[in-house]
């Protein structure tokens, strides 16, 4: 049996905060209307880019989410422990851009930017589903994206998957490993038919699932990503954290595109297995930053508040500030910011999150 991870016994906090960090980093090129001149992505030949985080934050949350589930007490706890989690810092930041951030900021009277319905459509995004316009009436309309705060559109994709998780274990199929096995083979499968076919890829794009309102080729991908955590939870002690594998994941992911061996479709693909075996052997490498959670998780307040500040950092001082000044301000804003989110939000309601025990 899967025994239940110590919080202080890996590095999953750092890691979080360091792809939180590259998410960020990221949207720093298009905010200042820079998109095809991405540091990372330049760098890496395509293979890195900001939203690279992303996928490290959805390959550990397949492993955590997935002990969560299998040591609750019950469904009721588990999905409440979720939500407490998750919809208390989203909410706040929602009120506070709103209510704060957008009056101070609008070019309306404040009596029409009350009176707008696109105030009432962003504030509608507080139940994730479905995603509304990211748009405050007469906020950052001088900025070259006027997004107010591009990150959480992925917060829907995250508690879906705890949905297909809780189905999952409904269904006992957690307790059928090799059926997990055989339905992530069938999804990579899938999503490389997908992007080997550009009309099926344009139609996975653009297409929005009923009811859910979500990209189905995003909910695949990262689908994927949070499915290989979750089997590495399930596989654990029989999956081998060793320097050779970690090196052979990194060649696989980075260099055989750099080496033109195989081509972008086959590397997006086999990134799905490489990124989380990378992410899993350096969180579990034993070390100082094992220690870095007792300071707090910081990862979530800093998703959900970098992205405004930038915007806000772009309305100040204008698209045309150095890129690194940008994102040194931005840190500098932000870690403030999290270390509210976490220990004044995130932290007081996790307290209640025994509730249905």
């Amino acid at each position: 049996m899967n025994q239940k991870l110590n919080r202080f016994e890996n590095n999953f906090d750092f890691i979080r905060l360091v792809a939180a960090m590259m998410v960020t980093f990221g949207h720093v090129f298009p905010l200042v209307g820079r998109y095809h001149e991405e540091m990372l992505a330049r760098i890496s030949g395509g293979y890195i880019t900001g939203g690279s985080g992303v996928s490290v934050f959805f390959s550990i949350s397949g492993y955590l989410i997935c002990q969560s589930i299998l040591y609750s007490k019950n469904y009721y706890s588990y999905l409440w422990k979720r939500l407490v989690r998750l919809i208390p810092g989203l909410w706040v930041v929602l009120f506070l851009l709103t209510f704060l951030v957008g009056p101070i900021l609008t070019d309306l009277p404040l009596s029409e930017y009350f009176k707008n319905r696109d105030l009432f459509r962003f504030l509608k995004m507080a139940k994730m589903y479905p995603y509304y316009k990211d748009l405050l009436p007469g906020v950052f309309q001088h900025n070259p994206l006027t997004n107010i705060n591009g990150s959480l559109w992925t917060i829907a994709y995250e508690f879906t998957m705890y949905l297909v998780l809780l189905v999952l274990s409904m269904g006992k199929l957690l307790e059928k490993r090799g059926v997990l096995v055989v339905l992530f083979v069938v999804g990579l499968g899938c999503y490389y038919a997908i992007l080997q076919n550009t009309e099926r890829f344009i139609f996975c794009e653009n297409y929005l699932i009923p009811v859910l309102h979500l990209k189905l080729n995003a909910l695949l991908e990262f689908g994927l990503f949070f499915w290989a955590g979750m089997l590495f939870y399930l596989y654990q002690e029989v999956i081998p954290l060793h320097i050779g594998l970690f090196a052979l994941a990194l060649f696989i992911w980075l260099g055989l595109g750099r080496f033109e061996l195989i081509g972008p479709a086959e590397i997006k693909t086999v990134s799905l297995v490489c990124i989380p075996y990378i992410v899993f052997y350096l969180g579990f490498k034993k070390g100082i930053l094992n220690n870095f959670g007792k300071y707090g998780d910081f990862s979530y307040g800093f998703y959900i508040y970098s992205f405004p500040v930038q915007q806000l950092i772009i309305a100040y001082y204008g698209p045309n500030l150095g890129i690194f000044t940008n994102f040194f301000l931005v840190l500098a804003i932000v870690f403030p910011l999290s270390y509210f989110s976490w220990h004044v939000i995130e932290k007081q309601a996790l307290k209640y999150k025994s509730l249905f025990d």
